[in-house]
């Protein structure tokens, strides 16, 4: 559960209250208003700034007695309620269920090219080498 608040927190910029803010994009999109996920240890969930007080509340009590997610393939049980709750203020355009993924650190991939990159000399010759052909369609 411990990696599904720190993906909370990359996803997210989280206002003072501890609700969503923005999305941490460079382009400081919305994010959603209310984001849920879990694992068999727990739980996580966040909701946006504008939502409603009494409404955060509520869901914030139904996502406590939510049970742990399990199984891929199970919506939340409280799902059809978290979604009448958040209508409450504004429609909700869509509702997007996933997967997350525990990728491993140092993923070997046998490979034969030279990977460089822009501290190497070769790095700074091929950024010069773009840079100058950037703009010559």
């Amino acid at each position: 559960m411990s990696l599904l608040a720190i993906q909370l927190r990359t996803l997210f910029v989280l206002a003072g209250t501890g609700r969503i803010e923005r999305e941490n994009d460079p382009d400081r999109s919305l994010g959603p208003r209310l984001w849920l996920a879990g694992c068999a240890s727990g739980n996580v969930m966040v909701i946006r700034c504008d939502v409603d007080d009494e409404v955060a509340a509520e869901i914030a009590a139904l996502a406590l007695a939510e049970p742990a997610f399990t199984t891929w393939n199970r919506p939340p049980r409280n799902l059809d309620r978290y979604i009448d709750l958040l209508c409450r203020d504004a429609p909700v355009p869509q509702k997007t269920l996933g997967l997350i993924y525990r990728l491993p650190h140092r993923l070997r991939y046998a490979s034969h090219v030279e990977l460089i990159d822009d501290q190497s000399d070769e790095g700074r010759r091929l950024s010069e080498f773009l840079l100058s052909h950037a703009n010559q369609g």
